[in-house]
C-alpha cells in the first residue's frame, strides 16, 4: 500500500519571511547610525564651520561691502545647515512611519497605475511612455505608500534625466526567483558611469549630473525602503545607455489547494 500525507508550509515560510525582515530592518538600523554619522562629520559640519570662521571676521573692523558679503554668506550657510536638519527629519519621519506599520499584500501593477495616473501632466509633457508587462507575478509583502513611493521617484527620474531629444520610453516587468519577485525597471535615459559613481549610488545628497535641480535623495531613499521592506535593490547602467534597476522584493506565495 501507499502512505500519503501532506503538511501546509504556507504558515512557517510566512513566519520565516517576517523574521528575515526584523532580521534586516536590525542590520538597516545600523548602516543608518553609521550613514548618519557620516552626514553629521560632512554635511552639516562644513556650514557650521563656515559659520563659525565668518563670525570671527565679523569682529575685525570691516568695511560695508565687506559686512555685507560676510552676512550674505552666513545666511548662505545657515540656510544649507538648516535645509540638511530638515531632510534628516524627514527621513527619520520615514523610518518611524515604518517601524509602526506592517507589510500586507500589495499588487504592483495597481501602485504603478496609481503613480502614472498622479502625474500624467508630467508623463503627457515629456512624451513619455510606460510599459508594463506584469503576467509572471504581480503580489508582495510590502507596504503601500513605500511601493507607491519607490515607482513615482523611478519614474520622475527617468523623466528628469532623459537625454536630449529622445522621449523617455520605460519599460516594467516583473519575474519570480524563489520567494522574491524580480522588478525590472527600464528606460533610455542618460544613464550613469558606473566605473565613476558606482559606490555613491544610493548615497545621501549624491547626484551626478548637473541636467536636472535635485537634491540627490531619491536613490537613497528607494534603496532604503525596499531594504527595510526585505528586499534589494541592483542598478546596470552606462552612459547614454539607459539604466536597470533590479528590484527584489518578497512576493506573496499562494497555497496550493
Amino acid at each position: 500500500g501507499i502512505c500519503m500525507s501532506a503538511v501546509d508550509i504556507t504558515k512557517v515560510k510566512k513566519f520565516e519571511q517576517e523574521r528575515q525582515v526584523h532580521l534586516n530592518q536590525l542590520l538597516q538600523r545600523n548602516k543608518d547610525l553609521e550613514q548618519f554619522a557620516y552626514i553629521v562629520s560632512h554635511n552639516l559640519r562644513s556650514p557650521l564651520t563656515n559659520i563659525m570662521g565668518l563670525v570671527q571676521f565679523m569682529n575685525i573692523d570691516q568695511s560695508n561691502e565687506e559686512k555685507e558679503f560676510i552676512k550674505q554668506s552666513i545666511q548662505l550657510s545657515v540656510s544649507r545647515l538648516d535645509s540638511v536638519v530638515k531632510d534628516l527629519n524627514m527621513i527619520l519621519d520615514v523610518r518611524q512611519d515604518l517601524a509602526s506599520q506592517e507589510s500586507s499584500t500589495v499588487n504592483v501593477i495597481n501602485a504603478v497605475n496609481r503613480v502614472v495616473l498622479s502625474i500624467e501632466n508630467q508623463i503627457a509633457e515629456s512624451n513619455a511612455i510606460v510599459n508594463t508587462n506584469f503576467e509572471l507575478g504581480t503580489m508582495v509583502y510590502a507596504i503601500d505608500a513605500y511601493i507607491d513611493s519607490i515607482f513615482l521617484n523611478l519614474i520622475t527620474n527617468s523623466i528628469k534625466y532623459a537625454q536630449a531629444n529622445v522621449s523617455p520610453v520605460i519599460s516594467i516587468t516583473s519575474e519570480i526567483e524563489n520567494d522574491f519577485l524580480l522588478i525590472k525597471y527600464q528606460d533610455n535615459g542618460i544613464g550613469i558611469d558606473l566605473d565613476k559613481f558606482g559606490d555613491q549610488v544610493f548615497g545621501f545628497y549624491k547626484r551626478f549630473t548637473n541636467k536636472s535641480e535635485g537634491k540627490g535623495l531619491g536613490l537613497f531613499l528607494i534603496k532604503n525602503h525596499i531594504e527595510s521592506m526585505g528586499g534589494s535593490i541592483k542598478i546596470i547602467s552606462k552612459p547614454q545607455e539607459g539604466t536597470l534597476f533590479i528590484l527584489k522584493l518578497r512576493r506573496v506565495i499562494e497555497a496550493i489547494s
